[in-house]
């Protein structure tokens, strides 16, 4: 081994350690990634929601729209 290969392999030791005391996401960090979740979680029960009601409403709204024109070329 040259004599460089020492300082080297402290520097990959040292690098080792530290990413054994790395955390994936920080507490605050992962607080807000939960809230986003829950956000996300929401806004998907209004979009079904939304598409529950929404959906006959707006074939109604055809519908009448279809009606009203046929009756007013009549």
């Amino acid at each position: 081994m040259s004599g460089n290969d020492k300082p080297t392999k402290m520097i990959i030791k040292d690098a080792e350690k530290k990413l054994l005391n790395i955390n994936s996401i920080p507490g605050a960090a992962e607080t807000g990634v939960n809230a986003i979740d829950h956000a996300n979680t929401v806004m998907t029960v209004i979009d079904t929601t939304s598409a529950t009601y929404l959906q006959p409403l707006k074939t109604f709204n055809t519908v009448v729209n279809t009606i009203a024109n046929v009756s007013f070329i009549a």
